[in-house]
């Protein structure tokens, strides 16, 4: 390598930030630390960690460099692979966070307390109440205006059981509907909720028993 120049075994990508970091070196005893990625002999690229520094030599008309580097590639791939698991894990909770956004089901996120923290769309739409309304206001308890009736719910999303429960809510504007809702208890103590709208369902049954017993 004796006699070549640097830029011959830099990779394109670090060519344009050496010759920015030579021009920014001010003092001949003021070292700066860049990370290059530079040519092996057998054509990969190897990234070193060098430190150099300006030298002035008599009778040379631009300034000469000395610089020491140590391999530091694999300390790279680590760093290259936590980024890629970090975007990744990124990527997996905006497609989760869309998904229960969207989801044609109500959705209800509630803490260890029993105070609900997070509502979908589905929800908001299918009761009334925003997730503000949740945050600043007693909508519990203008949902489920029966105190004894609100316990037992708040009970069962905190504790759910194997199977859904039907449930009958007030909604915002005060209409009655029967949703069937199923509780999943995470390890942290907090629960998550899902229900479905059964109203006109449960309507036609209640219309179907009625016209069997008339008959």
């Amino acid at each position: 390598v004796v006699g070549r120049k640097l830029r011959e075994f830099l990779h394109r990508e670090t060519a344009a930030m050496l010759i920015t970091t030579q021009g920014r070196i001010p003092e001949h005893d003021t070292p700066v630390t860049e990370t290059l990625r530079m040519r092996r002999r057998d054509g990969t690229f190897a990234w070193l960690e060098t430190t150099g520094f300006r030298i002035d030599v008599p009778g040379e008309a631009s300034p000469q460099f000395i610089s020491m580097s140590r391999d530091v590639s694999d300390r790279k791939e680590v760093e290259s692979r936590l980024r890629a698991a970090d975007e990744s894990r990124k990527r997996s909770e905006e497609v989760l966070s869309s998904v229960v956004h969207h989801a044609p089901f109500a959705i209800s996120y509630l803490d260890r307390e029993g105070r609900i923290l997070y509502v979908n769309r589905c929800c908001e739409e299918l009761l009334g109440y925003s997730r503000d309304d949740f945050a600043n206001r007693d909508a519990l308890a203008e949902a489920y205006p029966d105190p004894e009736y609100r316990r037992s719910i708040c009970q069962s999303a905190m504790n759910p059981g194997p199977g859904p429960r039907d449930v009958r809510i007030r909604t915002k504007d005060g209409r009655e509907l029967e949703i069937s809702w199923w509780g999943v208890r995470l390890s942290d103590g907090s629960s998550i909720g899902m229900g479905i709208d059964i109203t006109t369902r449960k309507s036609a049954e209640a219309k179907a028993r009625e016209m069997e017993e008339r008959t």
